[in-house]
């Protein structure tokens, strides 16, 4: 054995709220049943295959994302449009997410930043932006409920196996609630 991660896999396992925990896992500890509930896991496809001015990140392929009213699908023309595994061979047919441990930053197109916003933080008259350009902070001025009131986010794609697959992106996984 030279120690060499042959199978290709890894994963992250962040613990709620502290560093302490967190591990980068590597090889086939990624099954780990100590680090997920097994009806939770997904495995989706990687890629570089992204349209964004920074290279060299990962990313996922989604169908489809939507909070409250805002709905962005892969085919901007077509609210009903069906994308299967087969179609994300084509550059048009998907909406990249990009994945990157390091930050909680959660980016948007940014034809889409304003819409996105404001159906995001419509429930929230404390929400407001911090800049004049577009692509600025939101800011929320509850700090005893932060998460009060905001949406979850859902992306959908398509995992490994072919199946289309709704993860959901609760409030206080996307703003910090720690206080």
């Amino acid at each position: 054995d030279n120690e060499e991660n042959s199978n290709g896999k890894f994963a992250f396992y962040l613990s709620r709220h502290s560093d302490s925990g967190s591990k980068l896992i590597i090889g086939d500890d990624v099954y780990n049943e100590n680090y997920y509930e097994t009806d939770q896991i997904q495995t989706f496809d990687i890629n570089d295959n992204i349209d964004y001015e920074i290279k060299g990140l990962w990313s996922i392929h989604f169908q489809s994302i939507k909070q409250n009213g805002y709905h962005l699908t892969s085919d901007d023309d077509d609210d009903e449009t069906i994308v299967t595994q087969e179609d994300t061979e084509d550059d048009s047919s998907y909406i990249s997410a990009i994945f990157d441990t390091g930050t909680t930053y959660i980016g948007v197109p940014s034809t889409e930043y304003d819409s996105f916003m404001k159906e995001l933080t419509k429930n929230r008259p404390d929400c407001s932006s911090e800049s004049s350009s577009s692509q600025d902070v939101y800011v929320c001025q509850d700090i005893i409920n932060p998460t009060a009131n905001l949406p979850t986010i859902a992306f959908t794609g398509i995992n490994t196996n072919g199946e289309t697959i709704t993860m959901n992106l609760d409030p206080a996984s996307y703003l910090d609630d720690s206080n």
